[in-house]
C-alpha cells in the first residue's frame, strides 16, 4: 500500500532553511513517522526568497490596521513575497494530493494555531494570529487535517489527528469510486462509533442526515455530509464518549461469550473506571474477542479496527528524548 503522503516544515526534516541557518530536527517524525508517511517539505519564508540565513520576520498591525509581515531588525515589509508564493503553492498543492500537514508552531509563516504575536508599529504585542501560509492552507483545503509539532507530544491531540487523518483518506478513496447512497450509507456505519466518541449529538445529526438521504439521494450530499464529520473532528474524544462507545460493543458481544470471557470483559470495565487501564487497552480487549468469534459485522468498523498503519504508528512518549 502506497505511504500517505504529508505537507510538512522542511526545519522538521532536519533541513537547514530557519532564518539562522539552523533546522528543527524532529526524531520521531524524521526516523518514525517516516516508515509511515511519505512527505511534501517546505518553507515559505526559504521558498519565497527571502534567503538563508535571513531577518527574523513578525506580524505588524499598521495604524490603518493592515496586518503585514516585516522584518525584526529594519522592518522590511515582505507580505508581497510570501502572498506571491503561498498563492502559486496552493495551485500546486491542489494537484499533490496532500492527505494533511505538520508545520512549525509558532511560526510566522506555518503556526496552525493562533500563537504567532501581533505587534503595533511601536512594537507592542497587541493579540495573536496563527501562520500566513497555514491560514491559506485552512482557507483553500478546509478538510485537511493539520497539526504542530509540539502537540505530537499530546496523546489527545496527536491521536485525534490520526483518527481524523484515516478518515479523511478513505473519504477521498471512496471518493475517487464516486458516491451512492449505499457508500455514504457504508462509510457512515463503519465510522460510527468513532464520531461517537467525539461528539454523540453531532453524530445524531449525521444519522438524521443519512436517514433523510436514502429518500432522496441529492448531488454533492458527500460534501455536506463530510463538512459535519469535519466539524465533529473540531473536538476531542473524551474519556465518557468512550466508556458509551465500548459498553455499546459490549452489550452486543456479550451474548456470544463464554461466562469466563463475561467475567474478564467486566472485571477490565471495571480496571477502567479505578484508572488502572486505558479505553485503548479495553478497546483491544473487545476488538480481540470479536475476532475470537467471528463477529463479521464489527470487522469493518474504524473505532474497534483502525487502519493497519494506523495502528502500527508507535507512541511519540517512547522517543521524546531524542529530539
Amino acid at each position: 500500500m502506497n505511504k500517505i503522503r504529508l505537507g510538512i516544515s522542511a526545519c522538521l526534516l532536519g533541513q537547514k532553511v530557519r532564518y539562522n541557518g539552523d533546522h528543527k530536527s524532529n526524531f520521531y517524525i524524521r526516523e518514525i513517522l517516516n516508515k509511515h508517511f511519505s512527505w511534501l517539505a517546505t518553507c515559505p519564508e526559504t521558498e519565497a526568497g527571502l534567503g538563508v540565513p535571513r531577518e527574523a520576520i513578525r506580524f505588524v498591525q499598521t495604524e490603518k490596521g493592515e496586518l503585514r509581515l516585516k522584518t525584526v531588525e529594519s522592518g522590511r515589509d515582505v507580505t508581497f513575497e510570501l502572498e506571491k508564493w503561498i498563492g502559486e503553492k496552493i495551485g500546486e498543492l491542489a494537484k499533490e494530493q496532500i492527505a494533511g500537514f505538520i508545520l512549525k508552531a509558532k511560526s510566522p509563516s506555518c503556526s496552525v494555531r493562533a500563537r504567532c504575536y501581533i505587534y503595533n508599529e511601536r512594537g507592542i504585542a497587541i493579540s495573536k494570529t496563527a501562520g500566513l501560509f497555514a491560514l491559506a492552507v485552512k482557507k483553500n483545503f478546509p478538510w485537511l487535517p493539520m497539526i504542530e509539532e509540539s502537540d505530537i507530544g499530546d496523546d489527545q491531540k496527536w491521536n485525534a489527528f490520526l483518527d481524523e487523518l484515516a478518515t479523511y483518506t478513505r473519504f477521498c478513496r471512496e471518493s475517487e469510486r464516486g458516491w451512492n447512497i449505499k457508500s455514504l450509507e457504508r462509510f457512515h456505519n463503519d465510522h460510527r462509533l468513532l464520531l461517537t466518541s467525539y461528539d454523540p449529538r453531532q453524530r445524531e445529526k449525521l444519522d438524521r442526515l443519512v436517514k433523510e438521504l436514502k429518500k432522496e439521494w441529492r448531488r454533492g450530499a458527500e460534501n455536506e455530509y463530510y463538512a459535519h464529520v469535519k466539524a465533529i473532528f473540531l473536538r476531542r474524544p473524551s474519556k465518557i464518549n468512550q466508556l458509551e462507545c465500548l459498553k455499546t460493543v459490549k452489550d452486543e458481544l456479550v451474548a456470544h461469550l463464554e461466562k469466563g470471557e463475561i467475567r474478564q470483559i467486566e472485571s477490565r470495565f471495571h480496571s477502567l473506571d479505578e484508572g488502572k487501564i486505558s479505553a485503548e487497552v479495553l478497546r483491544k480487549t473487545l476488538a480481540r474477542y470479536i475476532k475470537k468469534h467471528r463477529l463479521k459485522r464489527f470487522y469493518s468498523d474504524t473505532f474497534l479496527f483502525p487502519p493497519r498503519w494506523r495502528s502500527s504508528i508507535p507512541c511519540p512518549h517512547l522517543y521524546q528524548e531524542k529530539n
